[in-house]
């Protein structure tokens, strides 16, 4: 993927999080993972699959802690 902000990892990922957590509840949704990943990921539909296979959408949202995790392994 390529850089989305300057300063600190943490800084970088809380930012991209943010401006894709268009309802502000403080987790992200398939659709807003799905837009996140078609801006940042080298290949969205590989990405999808991969979080698909984890089964990071058991719980319909994405928490700031399971964004990082998942977005380190797929270079986001």
């Amino acid at each position: 993927g390529r850089p989305v902000a300057e300063g600190s990892s943490e800084t970088r990922w809380l930012e991209v999080f943010r401006r894709f957590d268009a309802d502000g509840n403080g987790t992200l949704s398939r659709q807003e993972v799905a837009e996140l990943l078609a801006a940042y990921a080298d290949d969205a539909t590989n990405a999808m699959a991969l979080l698909d296979s984890h089964n990071v959408f058991a719980d319909e949202k994405v928490t700031y802690d399971e964004f990082v995790v998942v977005a380190t392994k797929i270079g986001v």
